[in-house]
């Protein structure tokens, strides 16, 4: 069982600081969950609780004193809550007390310390490659650290940090920022890209030296993380100069190990990930293995499906699916349990259990979903949508509460400028009007109606017809509204009116035909 000086040595005091250890940090961890302000402090012996949007004051002293009783190994708190009354309320409850600064994403964090007390991420099969457990990249960044006498980081193709070292307090300001949002920040990768650091990494071999960015911040020696011809990743020290020629071969070596303990990771990585994507895939679709799937999924009582895509279809997501999915655990799990989530189709489907029935669990749902299409435009500057499906009182119900996420993301992807998240309830005439226009797709008698010849003649005499009939529709045939809608004179609509019936052969005051002719328009604007 992991204790909690290995997680507080693997992050350090750049990232974790101690505030209050009573117990010492010999203490035994078992698993981290997040504290929800709107519920009683739910934790069991040796949990780790992170004190998400917890505040100083009666509150968090409130919780200080329940965790100690129950056992929790630790509370995890922003910097500015970690007072010195609260340190003292720690030290009395026998309860661990660390901090972290106040920039720090609550995501990312619980991402960094799931990776540290959790070695089944990283590989846990006690195999060791090059001294370190395999799989283990916080152990293989330590090692690295000490062969080049620096602190390091372990990054990926795309500049995403997937680990470091001890030591990071001898670094500068530009690492302490790229670690607490786990990406190498814009700025410093625009300067980068300037300088062709980056070409140069994937035409070299050996170490790349690079001179400062900016004042203040010290030099950094990089070199391109490979598996034969594919790179996997770089490592990235923070110097004071160029390195020793021994420091260089050192660091040529490590990079020939770090590179399996990455595949290492990849393999292990891939190996979970695509199981739960299989259980995940086999609950929305339902069958004779859905049951099952959820029972080693631990789903049980109701839930509902949300499906999460960019608004633009064409937006790239496949490297943002696993931080997409830490979002999804991190804002839509309930204590103690983890949201199964898994990727299909460019989208991100999740399956959240639901404590309250009906309608009354939307807004908290809602408001869940809303905190991470926040954090995925901030960390991963995506435009999201994310979609609520109906509720799913067993398993068998879960394929339609996907197929309802679906016909909502739908909508959602149609507006660019509607809400970003929504359920049925919300579009249900947008949703239908859709699957109108999927019934109707090449129906002959649409493609020849009277609004096909009015947006020809449109188009071909350059008149607007098909605006103004859409215009007067939606203002219920009222003239003057029609006027002020179009900022024409109410004339010129009566005389298009006029127009518009002649050329189409339509009679606006036939309710029958207005029907229709409401939703060939809407049909048109679904595409």
């Amino acid at each position: 069982m992991p204790e909690l000086n290995a997680l507080v040595e693997s992050l350090g005091s750049t990232l974790l600081e101690v505030a209050a250890a009573p117990r010492g940090l010999d203490v035994e961890v078992t698993s981290i969950t997040v504290h929800d302000g709107q519920e009683p402090p739910d934790a069991v012996a040796g949990q780790i609780v992170v004190g998400v949007g917890l505040a100083p004051g009666r509150e968090a002293s409130t919780l200080v004193a329940a965790l100690g009783a129950a056992g929790a190994a630790a509370l995890v708190v922003k910097q500015s809550v970690a007072t010195e009354a609260l340190a003292e309320d720690a030290e009395r409850a026998g309860l661990a007390l660390l901090s972290v600064p106040s920039g720090t994403a609550w995501a990312q964090l619980i991402l960094l310390m799931s990776s540290v007390i959790s070695r089944a991420g990283f590989g846990g099969s006690g195999e060791r490659l090059a001294g370190a457990d395999a799989g283990d990249l916080f152990a293989v960044a330590n090692v690295v650290a000490e062969l080049v006498d620096a602190p390091i980081t372990i990054e990926d193709p795309q500049s995403r940090v997937i680990a470091f070292s001890i030591r990071q307090e001898e670094a500068d300001a530009a690492r302490a920022e790229t670690i607490l949002g786990r990406q190498v920040p814009s700025a410093w990768l625009k300067e980068l890209q300037r300088r062709g650091v980056f070409q140069l990494l994937l035409k070299e071999r050996g170490p790349v030296f690079v001179e400062q960015l900016a004042p203040g911040v010290l030099p950094r020696v990089a070199i391109a993380i490979r598996a034969g011809e594919e790179v996997l990743g770089s490592i990235w020290a923070a110097v004071n100069g160029p390195l020793t020629d021994e420091r260089e071969r050192a660091l040529v070596d490590a990079a020939n190990f770090v590179s399996l303990h990455m595949l290492r990771h990849r393999l292990t990585s891939d190996a979970q990930s695509g199981l739960i994507a299989e259980l995940v895939g086999s609950v929305l679709k339902g069958g004779a293995l859905a049951a099952d799937a959820a029972r080693r999924l631990g789903l049980r009582g109701a839930v509902r499906v949300v499906a999460i895509g960019a608004r633009d279809r064409d937006a790239e997501l496949e490297y943002n699916v696993p931080r997409i999915r830490d979002l999804v655990a991190l804002h839509l799990s309930p204590p103690g349990r983890r949201v199964p989530s898994a990727a299909f189709g460019g989208v991100v489907y999740g399956i959240v259990p639901v404590a309250a029935h009906g309608d009354a669990a939307l807004p908290q749902l809602r408001d869940a979903a809303e905190r991470v299409l926040e954090r995925g435009r901030t960390l991963l500057k995506l435009d999201l949508v994310t979609a609520v499906g109906s509720e799913a009182a067993d398993v068998a119900a879960i394929p339609t509460s996907r197929e309802t996420a679906d016909q909502v993301l739908r909508v959602l992807r149609s507006r660019a400028d509607g809400p970003r998240v929504a359920d049925l309830g919300q579009v249900r005439a947008s949703a239908l009007v859709l699957r109108f226009a999927d019934a109707c797709a090449g129906d002959p008698g649409l493609e020849s109606g009277p609004v096909s010849r009015l947006r020809e003649h449109d188009d071909n005499r350059h008149t607007s017809f098909v605006p103004t009939l859409r215009a007067y529709l939606d203002a219920f045939g009222d003239v003057e509204a029609t006027a002020r809608l179009l900022n024409v004179h109410p004339n010129t609509v009566r005389y298009r009116l006029k127009q518009l019936q002649g050329v189409s052969g339509i009679d606006l005051g036939d309710a029958s035909q207005r029907l229709v002719l409401m939703l060939e328009l809407q049909l048109a604007a679904a595409g």
